[in-house]
């Protein structure tokens, strides 16, 4: 069994784009080679979801 974490970027329709957790880290470090200039002056929302795995297939949702 193992745990993941999954970061989606939620748009304005409510839509989800992944971030990897490595650009994720990144932007919170605020990295300066790193920007989403689509994002630019806007207000972003962002969903952090823990996941538990068993042999590499979902189990459960831990939190969200």
């Amino acid at each position: 069994m193992g745990v993941g974490l999954r970061i989606f970027i939620v748009n304005d329709d409510n839509s989800l784009e992944r971030l990897s957790l490595k650009k994720y880290e990144r932007l919170m470090k605020r990295d300066p080679d790193i920007s989403f200039p689509q994002y630019a002056g806007k207000r972003v929302r962002y969903a952090e979801v823990a996941i538990e795995f068993e042999n590499r297939k979902l189990v459960e949702i831990i939190r969200m």
